[in-house]
């Protein structure tokens, strides 16, 4: 397996034989695009071998990529909208098990505060409550 595919295999929690959509229209990726290219004889510092370098394309999506500007920095724009997207969730399950581990506050208390919307304990959204 080439390098920048398992960067980004990893980065998504990926396994080799998973169903991995294509970052633009949904269907099968087969081809991990590298969205600033290494150039001619690749890219030995690696330096381009980067997640937010790297979306999974399906065949078509890649070819209009190699060719096409305006695609490719679209892609590009989708792409870090992901990883960002990525980054925030993962961060905030992180601080819920952080907090559920903490003596400050019981999976309980993180349960009922998330069923009621977000509210802290003994607070409503609706006033007079």
């Amino acid at each position: 397996m080439k390098k920048h595919t398992k960067i980004y295999l990893d980065f998504f929690g990926y396994g080799e034989q998973d169903f991995i959509p294509c970052e633009n229209c949904g269907q099968r990726a087969v081809d991990v695009h590298h969205i600033d290219p290494r150039g001619m004889g690749g890219d030995p510092t690696g330096s381009k071998d980067r997640i937010d370098n790297l979306v999974g394309l399906c065949r078509n999506c890649h070819n209009k990529a190699e060719k096409l500007n305006k695609f490719n920095e679209m892609i590009k724009e989708k792409h870090l909208r992901r990883i960002t997207l990525w980054h925030n969730t993962h961060f905030i399950i992180l601080l819920i098990g952080m907090l559920i581990l903490s003596s400050c506050v019981s999976s309980r208390e993180v349960y009922d505060t998330y069923s009621r919307g977000g509210h802290p304990p003994g607070k409503s959204k609706y006033k007079g409550k």
